[in-house]
């Protein structure tokens, strides 16, 4: 997640500068990204403080739960939050190897990416790639939250294809 929002945090603003977008089209990539930038940090707060006690707090205060059983709740989720906040805050050997993992698996994903746009005829640059990689993680992220989120997808990523020098048709095929 965190890897996401950083290239996105790097992404759109290039892509900003890059190329000149639509006016929707530049609200709905800055919009997004203020989104995604402020979801990211209520995680971060949310796991320092304890997840579950906070969730289960928010319960109570507007009255989906009882305060016997927030209590009840709380007592059991108590090691839950802790082992959330210790795989957030501590390191541990592993961790550089695993985002190393993680930066090679992102990596590998672009050069998928790249390949079928290759397949089908996009015209390659910098611009289109730097686009497709964050404007696109957004586009994936809300076809994904909304109900038959394909259209989303797919008018989504024609708009930007279209706005990024190849055609929405390329934008389509490679939703597809």
């Amino acid at each position: 997640l965190y890897l996401s929002v950083v290239v996105l945090i790097i992404g759109v603003p290039l892509t900003a500068g890059l190329v000149d977008l639509p006016p929707r089209v530049a609200i709905v990539a800055w919009a997004g990204l203020g989104v995604v930038v402020a979801a990211v940090i209520a995680l971060a707060v949310l796991i320092r403080r304890g997840a579950a006690a906070t969730l289960l707090a928010g319960a109570r205060r507007v009255r989906v739960l009882s305060p016997a059983r927030v209590q009840a709740w709380t007592a059991r989720l108590v090691d839950l939050d802790r082992e959330l906040r210790d795989l957030h805050d501590n390191r541990s050997p592993g961790t550089a190897r695993g985002v190393a993992l993680l930066v090679a698996s992102r990596l590998c994903s672009w050069a998928a990416t790249t390949t079928v746009l290759a397949a089908v005829g996009a015209p390659i640059s910098a611009t289109l790639l730097v686009g497709v990689f964050s404007v696109g993680i957004l586009i994936g992220w809300v076809s994904s939250i909304v109900p038959l989120g394909v259209g989303i997808a797919d008018g989504g990523n024609y708009a930007v294809f279209g706005v990024l020098g190849a055609s929405g048709a390329h934008g389509v095929v490679v939703t597809l």
